[in-house]
């Protein structure tokens, strides 16, 4: 679950901590949709070239992540190949209890 208080600023820079390092010099472009279900999201076709809406969701809703960057390593040995990264997860929030 994605804190709802969280910026998207604030995810970026979480995601860059969480990796190792490995993701330090890339820049990272993120989407988070939500909606009361997953037929009512559409995913961002190319998440590597455009950035996206973020929107963490609320108790109950249906949330889509998609992470994406471009490699600067992999288009410096494959250019035009394989050099675009991404990454979707989709779930649902919890109810909080009441």
């Amino acid at each position: 679950m994605i804190d709802q208080s969280i910026t998207q600023q604030q995810f970026l820079a979480d995601i860059k901590s969480y990796s190792l390092g490995f993701l330090q010099g890339q820049t990272i472009n993120v989407a988070v949709q939500s909606a009361s279900s997953f037929a009512a999201i559409t995913p961002v076709a190319n998440i590597s070239s455009a950035g996206g809406s973020f929107s963490p969701g609320t108790n109950g809703s249906d949330v889509l992540v998609q992470v994406g960057y471009t490699d600067n390593l992999l288009q410096h040995f494959l250019p035009g190949f394989l050099s675009n990264v991404s990454s979707t997860v989709a779930f649902q929030i919890e109810p909080a209890p009441q």
